[in-house]
């Protein structure tokens, strides 16, 4: 089905980011957009839970602090690292 591929396209680019993120620092940014429905948040939890379950293996798990932030609320770069 072409729309599973296109998700683990996305899924594998959205961990090569927060790996890159993790484990070199690099302070890269995602959007993750598309209509109601379409899967947004079941790929970002998915990709979350690959890379939580890579550092499980080498024992750095408790490094990892996911942050939620809600577009509606934090609506530029300054308020969202206040909150």
């Amino acid at each position: 089905m072409k729309g599973l591929e296109i998700h683990q396209k996305s899924e594998e680019e959205l961990i090569n980011i927060l790996r890159r993120l993790i484990y070199h620092g690099e302070n890269n940014s995602a959007l993750v957009i598309g209509p109601r429905g379409s899967g947004k948040t079941f790929l970002i939890n998915r990709a979350i839970e690959t890379v939580r379950d890579e550092l499980k293996k080498r024992n750095c798990s408790n490094d990892l602090i996911i942050v939620y932030l809600s577009g509606c609320l934090q609506n530029d770069d300054k308020s969202a690292l206040l909150e």
